[in-house]
């Protein structure tokens, strides 16, 4: 049982989070925000200290203090928090509505989907599954996934190898995970009709190359058949899921994945109180911010971070820094090359892939000479192929937790043949399409 200040702490960031998703602009929002999830990062200081992501995050804070003293670029924490509420909202939601499911048996209900025939034989239509709920659950279909099908006679490596490049596929497509809400944010004149075009072949050959194995059903059991199941629960979960993502994304307007992290939150809350009464959840809170503090840390740093960068001062700064390189960081071969194959090896070492965003994206967009399209699609093919290889990625140690393995079996080993495949062909394809548009 997770001590009562966590917990407490725990509600008020999720009270906080859920206002400055609707309303990112309040001062008092991002007070309380910064206030109360500093104050549980601090209080589950045991848990966090020994990750590496809560490591880059101090080190991140540590540079936007310097950047603060020598350059005097703002260092605002409680702006940094803003950036990426979203992230932190779905990250809590996630663990919320994760155990709620486990409660209500779900992994019962996936066997008997999962384990028909057709779904076994294949991995083409698990891949399409899965790609479609990444619209709506974004990165949470992978932490999912590996929960429902790790306690059943399922393949669960397996599901979740799909999962992983399924959810990687809808990024070239959409902003529906929080690597491509970050690129997103950097490109406000984007033309998402061009996008949207360039980047449905991206997709269609990761399903491609996926489905080129077998699922490996062979190593599955017979699944038992389906006895009567009570399932109204879970379609007002569906319900209630669906109807918040859509008044939040199309009457109130906000963004996607704001939206699918309200929706994750809200559903996974108020179906917990309905089953298990508001005690229940507040626990459920408290355990979820006790697990994801590092990466909470980690992206209140990116944040901050960030907002130092895109500062005058902090844009003065690195156009001065990479002017002697400037001529070859130009050459369109080369920024394609250290985007998409590059920075993806340096996350596999350990830095995360938001801190190579962080870090470099100021730089190439300064000197780059091709269209947001081709940048923007480089920056997703960085994020998509990290995602799957690095250990420190959100998506790899959500799987690798969900299922019980280390963050290295389901990353760098499951997919480096899968990546090194994906980066060819990333960069061959959008080196062709920017010589054309």
């Amino acid at each position: 049982m997770k001590s009562q200040p966590v917990v407490g702490f725990a509600a008020c960031c999720w009270v906080a989070l859920l206002s400055i998703g609707v309303s990112p602009e309040s001062a008092w929002a991002k007070t309380v925000t910064l206030a109360s999830v500093g104050g549980g990062i601090l209080l589950s200081l045991s848990t966090w200290m020994r990750k590496s992501s809560a490591g880059w995050g101090l080190a991140l804070f540590g540079l936007a203090a310097i950047s603060y003293t020598v350059l005097n670029t703002p260092f605002d924490p409680a702006a940094g928090a803003t950036r990426f509420s979203s992230v932190i909202l779905l990250l809590l939601g996630i663990g919320i509505l994760r155990k709620y499911l486990v409660s209500q048996n779900i992994s019962h209900v996936i066997e008997q989907v999962l384990g028909q025939p057709r779904l076994r034989e294949s991995p083409f239509p698990l891949f399409l599954l899965y790609s479609s709920l990444t619209f709506l659950l974004s990165l949470a279909v992978v932490p999912l996934v590996g929960t429902l099908t790790r306690n059943t006679q399922l393949d669960h490596r397996d599901h979740v190898r799909i999962a992983m490049r399924s959810v990687g596929s809808t990024m070239f497509i959409a902003p529906t995970t929080v690597g491509a809400a970050a690129v997103a944010l950097m490109f406000p004149d984007l033309n998402w009709g061009q996008a949207v075009v360039v980047g449905i072949p991206l997709a269609a050959a990761m399903m491609m190359l996926t489905c080129l194995r077998g699922s490996g059903a062979g190593s599955e059991k017979q699944v038992p058949s389906p006895g009567s199941t009570d399932l109204r629960w879970l379609y007002r979960l569906i319900g209630l899921f669906v109807s918040i993502l859509i008044g939040a994304k199309f009457v109130a307007g906000l963004a996607t994945v704001t939206a699918v992290a309200l929706a994750v939150s809200l559903s996974g809350a108020l179906s917990t109180i309905h089953a298990q009464g508001l005690k229940a959840l507040i626990a459920n809170a408290g355990e979820a911010v006790n697990n994801s503090s590092a990466e909470i840390l980690m992206f209140i740093a990116c944040g901050t971070l960030f907002v130092a960068l895109n500062s005058t001062e902090g844009s003065l700064f690195l156009q001065g820094a990479v002017e002697g390189a400037s001529g070859v960081l130009s050459i369109t071969p080369v920024q394609a090359l250290v985007i998409v194959s590059a920075l993806p090896l340096l996350s596999v070492c350990g830095i995360h892939p938001m801190v190579l965003f962080t870090a470099f994206f100021p730089i190439f967009h300064s000197v780059s000479t091709v269209g947001n399209v081709i940048q923007y699609h480089w920056w997703i093919a960085m994020f998509v192929i990290s995602q799957l290889i690095s250990p420190v990625s959100i998506s790899a140690i959500a799987a690798a937790s969900s299922i019980g393995l280390s963050p290295y079996k389901v990353s760098l080993r499951l997919h480096a043949g899968f990546a090194l495949l994906l980066s060819i062909c990333c960069v061959g394809y959008l080196s062709l399409v920017g010589s054309l548009l």
